[in-house]
């Protein structure tokens, strides 16, 4: 998902034009070594400005050192996390982000279907939260301004979270 974001996004500024393309700079991360090997691959061959690292998003010492991001997307982790590493997912990104950086996250409620299949074909569990829930959890992680919205159906929350 993400990574198909990052190439759509940064194929657009490019096709635009956009005066600040050359000095965007995104970095993704996953667990799967071969994904990282294939998505490097790609960007390499596509001339954007994307690097991909091999890591933990739940340890700090995964991320690369002395550096601070404007903003740090994150889709899809936390449904998978129970509260207290949400917490201390969220708390790591925050010492992550500029003074001014923004955490861009989700959460989700129940879908019969959808989570039928993630418990008894993939064996996932996952933590639905409520839209109050997930605030909750951004400002008990520190973030000092938190806004959400959702979708037509209720059953996806986005997050905007931000230091200042």
């Amino acid at each position: 998902g993400l990574a198909r974001e990052l190439f759509e996004v940064s194929e657009e500024l490019r096709k635009i034009n956009h005066p600040h393309y050359k000095k965007i700079k995104f970095h993704g991360m996953d667990l799967d070594k071969s994904l990282v090997t294939y998505l490097n691959r790609k960007s390499k061959k596509s001339n954007h400005n994307i690097n991909f690292f091999h890591g933990d998003a739940l340890l700090e010492g995964h991320y690369a050192k002395n550096q601070n991001y404007d903003i740090i997307i994150s889709m899809g982790l936390t449904e998978f996390l129970n509260d207290p590493d949400t917490i201390k997912f969220y708390c790591l990104i925050k010492n992550k982000l500029k003074k001014t950086g923004k955490l861009v996250t989700s959460g989700m409620l129940p879908h019969k279907l959808s989570d039928y299949l993630l418990r008894n074909i993939g064996e996932l569990h996952t933590y639905y939260r409520s839209r109050d829930q997930l605030e909750s959890l951004a400002r008990e992680a520190g973030f000092k301004e938190v806004s959400t919205y959702q979708d037509i159906y209720k059953l996806q929350t986005m997050i905007i979270a931000s230091n200042h």
